[in-house]
C-alpha cells in the first residue's frame, strides 16, 4: 500500500511541476514582442532594427562591430569626398588653407 502512495505522490509531483513549467511558459510568451518593420527600400528599416537592438540588448558582440567597421569607414571617407566636392561646386573656402592641398589628395 504504502508503493501505491508513493507512486502517486510522485504522479501529482510531476503533474504540478508541468503545470508550474507551463505558467512560466506563458510568461515568457506574453513577454515576448514582434515587430514587423515594412518599408521600401532603403527607408531605414535595418538602421532602426540596429538602433533598437543597441538600446534594448547589450550593444553587438565584439565580431558584430568588426563587421560594420569597414562600411564605417568607407562610408565616412564617401561622405567627406561628397563635402569637399560640395565645397568646391558652392565656391566655400577652407578656413585653414593647408587643408586644400590635402583634400586635392
Amino acid at each position: 500500500m504504502h508503493c501505491t502512495v508513493g507512486a502517486k505522490n510522485k504522479v501529482v509531483a510531476q503533474h504540478f511541476k508541468m503545470i508550474n513549467k507551463n505558467q512560466k511558459d506563458s510568461k515568457n510568451v506574453a513577454q515576448v514582442v514582434k515587430l514587423l518593420l515594412l518599408g521600401a527600400e532603403e527607408s531605414g528599416k535595418s538602421t532602426t532594427f540596429k538602433q533598437m537592438k543597441i538600446i534594448h540588448e547589450d550593444s553587438y558582440l565584439e565580431e558584430e562591430c568588426w563587421q560594420y567597421h569597414a562600411v564605417l569607414c568607407s562610408n565616412t571617407i564617401q561622405s567627406i569626398m561628397a563635402i569637399v566636392k560640395a565645397m568646391g561646386n558652392l565656391q566655400i573656402n577652407f578656413t585653414n588653407p593647408s587643408c586644400i592641398d590635402e583634400a586635392r589628395d
